[in-house]
């Protein structure tokens, strides 16, 4: 299969100057463009995160803190190895914890202390059944634990989310299983209490097989991502990423009771057979964040349409497009106790139950039917309109940027404020967007009849740089101003700051 990592590495491609930092168009021309005003190298960067006055980078298998207290100047302040050296792609924080996912090499997540961010230390790795691409972490409104939200994937098949209570670093917990005896996706339970097979995706945990057994089993639908978003309540929901298998939006305010509340964005291939990254649709869920209300959900593909050739390979030409970012409407995607369905009530019976619900309540209308007469949960997965599950309609989508035949310009991960998007692009940069576009006033209704996209307001791509993520930096000493972080893959952290020419639409 196409390595998108390795073509990033080998494409050395040279972006046209339509990529470089400029103003956005005419009826949003009072902004004009990004301006690069601080670095912080870190030597094999790809994610960061940004917390307050720090972020957190993960860099070739340890975790970088930077100061970012005045956005101009941001610096290196301190580093921990974590367990493996090997490929880390994604850091997350919550409290004094952070955690760094080993996609490659050992299987889990390092876990740090980060109360001192200057001196962050290692506690300890904890250890899952197979690779972790990606981790969310998160701390309950109700009791303070810490949580950690993995993206597990045993070949494909056993695609998970698993909820690790790390509120101790040094001592993770994980909620996975029926058994109390189950340690770890890694461990066997004692006889006669079945084997880690019987405990995987029960307990603190989601597997799509158990919903989707043909997704999982014959379609490239690893979990990718998530995110895990909170309403005024406290009530919780988990946005995970399933590839081809679309979004699947789990309730987890009760953590050893997820209840699947949402699906949808399915692609045409999500029964099909594996889709390599360099032929595939713009269409697969590679990542996604939820608009702070939750109104609203961006779901990002990873695509590489080409043409680029995997080392010693023939060129590959065109087939598909670069992926860029869906937005769904999800105002029909609640947690339980605001009214929420279940689209799996049959599958997560004993969750429902242990929550003080019933099936019959909270079960959805595609459950209720029979075989016959329930309709196609997946219809017209287009990319220009791709509804997927109905629980979710699409009602907009942003083009990955152009730029030459043979840079990477797909989508990859982004941060979403109230009234803007912040999205990295691989060589297509980094881009701003103004989403008062798309629900200015309130006025769902209307927009919902008449969608119009996110507005572009700003862009930073020069020739040699490629990003891996893009977040927001909310800077308390001058909110008036706006500025971004970025990843430049490799090398270092980038500051940026959303230039303005008059009045803001934000």
């Amino acid at each position: 299969m196409y390595d998108r990592r390795s073509f990033l590495k080998a494409s050395g491609a040279v972006l046209g100057t339509s990529l470089m930092s400029g103003a956005a168009g005419a009826q949003y021309d009072q902004f004009e463009g990004y301006r690069l005003v601080g670095e912080a190298p870190v030597q094999g960067i790809n994610e960061v995160v940004a917390r307050g006055d720090w972020a957190y980078a993960t860099s070739q298998g340890s975790i970088t803190t930077i100061n970012i207290n005045d956005p101009t100047t941001p610096f290196v302040a301190g580093r921990a190895e974590g367990e493996d050296a090997t490929d880390t792609p994604d850091v997350d924080v919550a409290g004094d914890v952070a955690a760094l996912a080993h996609n490659d090499g050992v299987p889990g997540v390092s876990l740090f202390d980060i109360s001192d961010p200057t001196n962050p230390t290692f506690e300890t790795f904890y250890e899952d059944k197979d690779t972790v691409h990606n981790c969310f972490l998160k701390e309950d409104p109700d009791d303070g634990r810490i949580y950690a939200y993995l993206c597990i994937s045993d070949s494909f098949a056993k695609a998970r989310m698993v909820i690790v209570d790390v509120t101790d670093p040094a001592n993770p917990e994980t909620l996975e299983g029926k058994d109390p005896s189950y340690t770890s996706g890694s461990e066997d339970v004692p006889d006669g209490s079945g084997d880690s097979d019987d405990e995987r995706g029960t307990g603190g945990a989601w597997m799509l097989q158990d919903a989707q057994p043909k997704m999982a089993n014959g379609s490239n639908s690893p979990i990718h991502d998530m995110y895990v978003a909170e309403d005024d309540e406290g009530n919780q929901l988990a946005y995970n990423c399933f590839w081809d298998s679309g979004m699947v939006v789990v309730d987890v305010t009760d953590k050893r009771n997820p209840v699947a509340v949402g699906h949808f964005g399915g692609t045409s291939d999500a029964t099909g057979d594996l889709v390599d990254y360099i032929v595939g649709e713009k269409t697969n869920a590679h990542y996604c964040q939820p608009t702070p209300n939750q109104d609203y959900a961006f779901v990002g593909a990873e695509t590489f349409p080409g043409p680029a050739a995997p080392p010693g390979e023939d060129t590959v030409q065109p087939n598909g497009d670069h992926g860029g970012l869906r937005v769904f409407d999800t105002r029909d995607v609640q947690p339980l106790a605001k009214g929420g369905r279940a689209v799996y009530p049959e599958v997560d019976r004993r969750a429902i139950k242990e929550r003080g619900y019933t099936v019959s309540d909270v079960g959805d209308r595609y459950s209720r039917l029979s075989e016959e007469d329930r309709p196609d949960p997946y219809q017209n997965p287009s990319p220009d309109r791709g509804n997927g599950r109905k629980s979710a309609n699409m009602v907009a989508y942003l083009d990955a940027p152009e730029g030459a035949d043979d840079a990477a310009l797909t989508s990859h991960n982004f941060d979403v404020t109230d009234e803007m998007l912040v999205s990295s692009f691989y060589q297509g940069g980094v881009r701003a967007y103004d989403l008062t576009t798309l629900y200015s006033g309130g006025d769902y209704e209307n927009h919902a009849r008449q969608p119009r996209a996110p507005v572009e307001i700003g862009a930073f791509a020069p020739d040699g740089m490629a990003f891996w993520t893009a977040v927001d930096v909310d800077y308390e000493e001058d909110p008036d101003r706006i500025f971004t972080m970025g990843a430049d893959i490799g090398k270092g952290a980038v500051m940026l700051e959303l230039e303005r020419g008059g009045s803001s639409p934000i």
